[in-house]
């Protein structure tokens, strides 16, 4: 059998110990905060040419969850409501659409607070940001901009179906699922940001109560970051 063979003519010799040592010597750079990029990229190794949706996507490199994706021939749609990020996603994501707007669920005029241009802690949740400001010693700048919704984004990008939603934009998310129509673009994969630390009370978040009533199961949580499977769909693995 080849595990018999591997065993005696592979493991012990001097070129596998080359390989494993130069293995242990490499690493794998992670963009996301969390590395949560990884996991994504695993799960949907069997989708080529994806499409992703990313709502609060920030810097189009450093901290992206789906600029692997992107690595990896995707295209989709980054949305900020920092100017300075989304001209970055041009630049550096020319297959992509990126908007920069905020994302509500209804199109209205809303403060939005940022403590920084490319800060990951910019919201439109007051709250959120009053306990971040708090918490670093640091103000935060107020600005007002007119919301969009995610499902009028969509329409005018022009995407028809989601392979990877992601959602992070501090304490707001269950507005932009108010504003998206899920059973139309019926995402596959979904990860949504929800500050919840004992998964027993998981059931508290509006969010994930609407996820699992509309054919999703939670199968991973990595830091804040909630991944979610759509149920009849056998591409996303884990």
């Amino acid at each position: 059998m080849f595990s018999e063979f591997k065993k005696k003519y592979i493991k012990n010799t001097y070129l596998y110990d080359l390989y494993r040592s130069f293995r242990y010597g490499t690493y794998h750079k992670a963009y996301s905060f969390w590395a949560e990029d990884f996991w994504v990229d695993k799960a949907t190794a069997n989708i080529e040419n994806g499409t992703y949706v990313d709502v609060g996507c920030n810097h189009p490199v450093l901290g992206s969850i789906t600029y692997r994706l992107f690595q990896r021939n995707w295209s989709g749609v980054n949305i900020d409501f920092d100017q300075k990020n989304i001209d970055l996603c041009k630049k550096y994501r020319p297959r992509d659409k990126s908007f920069c707007c905020p994302i509500s669920d209804n199109e209205a005029d809303v403060d939005c607070y940022s403590f920084d241009a490319g800060n990951v802690l910019n919201t439109l949740d007051k709250d959120a940001a009053d306990e971040w400001a708090e918490k670093m010693g640091k103000p935060y700048n107020v600005r007002t901009m007119k919301t969009r919704t995610l499902n009028g984004i969509l329409k005018e990008a022009g995407i028809q179906s989601i392979d990877f939603l992601n959602i992070d934009v501090e304490g707001f998310e269950d507005q932009v699922f108010k504003g998206f129509d899920l059973s139309k673009y019926a995402p596959k994969l979904i990860a949504c940001e929800i500050h919840i630390v004992d998964l027993r009370e998981m059931d508290k978040s509006w969010s994930y109560n609407h996820l699992i009533n509309n054919g999703y199961t939670l199968i991973s949580k990595i830091g804040p970051t909630c991944m979610f499977k759509r149920n009849d769909c056998d591409e996303v693995f884990y």
